[in-house]
């Protein structure tokens, strides 16, 4: 080397973290040249911490997969209908009828950067697997930020269709029938309202609370 301007320069990023130590430092710079002045130490100094920053301000790209999110599920939806099954829940010909219904209502509308096929995918993925943000993050490309996001977007455009699709039993209707003749139902559940038809639905409940609920042999507790 002919300078310390030569000497800087071919420095890597991996040479400047391991002068971390101001020692370590001035020993590399006596190494390199003896007789050069204060003055060169300093722009040689300067030179070093200027390249080093330049380098850490480079950002690193998080998500690189060579395909997208929307690409993954275009090709799900595209294809066999036990794919979509298996990660949705939910046929294909399902998923698009429900997309335009959310659409139809105003409740679902496309981004810049996502389509309502994907949205609405996201969403499903993340309640059939019981899936964390990160994990949607990295299945779909995408920001934890957006993933959240949207995923809450699609979950209030899926509460708009309540009043639609939900009709809650009033409180003058008659017991019904299966709890009525059943002995293990009736007097029970006589005033209960909702689903006793073998829906099972996964709780945590506090165990002073648990009065009058079906406690069965699994791991949870069931309504």
């Amino acid at each position: 080397m002919n300078s310390f301007e030569d000497f800087a320069s071919n420095l890597s990023v991996d040479d400047i973290e391991a002068l971390d130590d101001e020692d370590d430092l001035i020993e590399a710079l006596l190494l390199n040249d003896e007789d050069e002045d204060e003055y060169m130490w300093n722009e040689m100094i300067t030179s070093i911490i200027h390249q080093s920053n330049v380098m850490k301000q480079v950002p690193r790209p998080c998500r690189t997969r060579p395909f997208s999110g929307h690409m993954l599920v275009e090709d799900m939806l595209a294809g066999h209908p036990d794919r979509s099954y298996s990660c949705f829940r939910m046929s294909s010909e399902a998923i698009l009828l429900l997309k335009n219904v959310l659409i139809e209502k105003n409740a679902l509308r496309p981004t810049r950067y996502l389509s309502c096929n994907e949205q609405l995918c996201i969403f499903l993925y993340g309640i059939s697997h019981a899936l964390s943000n990160r994990v949607l993050a990295e299945i779909f490309q995408h920001s934890g930020e957006t993933i959240s996001r949207h995923y809450n977007n699609v979950l209030n455009a899926i509460l708009s269709l309540k009043q639609d699709y939900i009709q809650l039993p009033t409180a003058d209707v008659d017991v019904h029938p299966k709890i009525r003749e059943n002995p293990n139902f009736f007097p029970y559940f006589k005033k209960a309202l909702g689903a006793i038809d073998g829906s099972h639905i996964p709780v945590i409940v506090k165990k002073k609370n648990t009065t009058g609920i079906v406690i069965e042999r699994i791991s949870y507790l069931k309504m």
